[in-house]
């Protein structure tokens, strides 16, 4: 973990690496629940919104919501997938 942070740490000095390098970890650790909040917080982040909950709708603006919606699905296929090639049929049934 602490290795994690440090290779955070050196990721850039843009919120944009950072959170690239941050999806990278978490694929690679695959840590696939919390990959899926970092995907919808780099949509958010590149939009400009608040950070707080990356997965809400919350706080998305009614003219962002169709594409938000496309990001929420494509992450979600892509982590559904990520955990039935591991066989956790259980955690993918959630995506």
């Amino acid at each position: 973990m602490t290795d994690d942070f440090a290779t955070l740490d050196q990721a850039g000095d843009s919120p944009e690496k950072v959170i690239a390098k941050l999806i990278d970890l978490l694929r690679g650790n695959h840590n696939y629940h919390q990959l899926f909040d970092a995907l919808l917080l780099q949509k958010k982040q590149a939009w400009g919104l608040p950070l707080a909950h990356p997965t809400s709708f919350e706080d998305v603006p009614d003219s962002k919501k169709v594409e938000f919606e496309q990001a929420y699905i494509a992450a979600a296929r892509e982590v559904g997938e990520l955990l039935l090639e591991e066989k956790q049929i259980g955690q993918a049934w959630l995506y």
